[in-house]
């Protein structure tokens, strides 16, 4: 699975940030699902690929934060984490993957671009994605997922998951989420994969008594802007420059909803 790269995924959240915001203003079951009897002043679409909320509701008693994640059918995921930051902090300081995408970094600059040359350094760098997923050690995977607790705790978050298919608008604390209460737990996490997939796998824990359990998360590992952004710039892809990034992935939505959660049937 490749990672869009055209900008299109954020702008369509975007504009259904805006459509929420909206509703929420106007709509005093969404406003009671966030904010239980507190008199909502304002509800404002943040968005920005640099903040965590795409919602913040203000209340009398100070700002809550949602992260807005729809659900257009009962399938598919989504994002917890895509992170270039996280990279140092959770791969191996002898790296090969970051060792040659450093090596590769602007290479091909002001040469016409070539579709073999780009096939073949793309190959190297799923094989090379492949073994660094191989390798992600309990405590790297343990790293990766408290990274993604920590900055949603930070914030106060509130998970707002919106399902297009059936109208229904979700809303729970991030701290409701089962598999955050595992990293204060002495288990160990683990990835299983599937032969189909080279650069990504799903995490699973494994308890101190032996139990095997799933918690639909996927660690990917690639390139955020693919390899003709990092081999030649503009002049080989729409991107300046490609970076290697962690993405976390939450397949299996259904299975991080609380039975806290606040449900409120409402077109948009």
């Amino acid at each position: 699975m490749a990672f869009k790269t055209d900008g299109s995924s954020h702008n369509n959240g975007v504009k259904l940030e805006e459509k929420l915001a909206s509703s929420i203003n106007s709509n005093k079951d969404l406003q009671r699902a966030i904010g239980g009897d507190e008199n909502l002043i304002k509800a404002e679409q943040i968005g920005g690929t640099k903040r965590l909320e795409d919602i913040v509701a203000h209340y009398p008693s100070g700002p809550q934060g949602l992260s807005v994640k729809r659900r257009e059918k009962v399938s598919g995921t989504f994002d917890f984490l895509n992170s270039t930051a996280s990279v140092k902090k959770s791969l191996r300081e002898d790296s090969r993957l970051l060792s040659k995408v450093k090596e590769l970094n602007g290479k091909y600059k002001g040469i016409p671009k070539d579709e073999s040359i780009k096939k073949s350094y793309a190959k190297i760098i799923d094989d090379l994605c492949s073994k660094e997923i191989e390798q992600l050690s309990s405590s790297s995977i343990r790293n990766i997922i408290f990274q993604i607790v920590k900055k949603y705790q930070h914030l106060n978050m509130k998970m707002y998951i919106y399902r297009l298919y059936s109208n229904e608008h979700i809303i729970y604390d991030f701290n409701d989420i089962w598999w955050t209460k595992l990293l204060n737990q002495e288990g160990e996490f683990f990835l299983k994969r599937s032969s189909r997939s080279k650069k990504s796998a799903t995490v699973w824990y494994r308890t101190s008594s032996g139990e095997e359990v799933n918690t639909y998360l996927r660690i990917r590992i690639g390139l955020n802007n693919g390899v003709g952004a990092l081999l030649g710039g503009k002049e080989w892809s729409s991107n300046a420059s490609s970076s290697v990034v962690i993405k976390v992935q939450q397949d299996n939505t259904k299975s991080i909803v609380p039975p806290s959660a606040n449900i409120v049937k409402l077109a948009v």
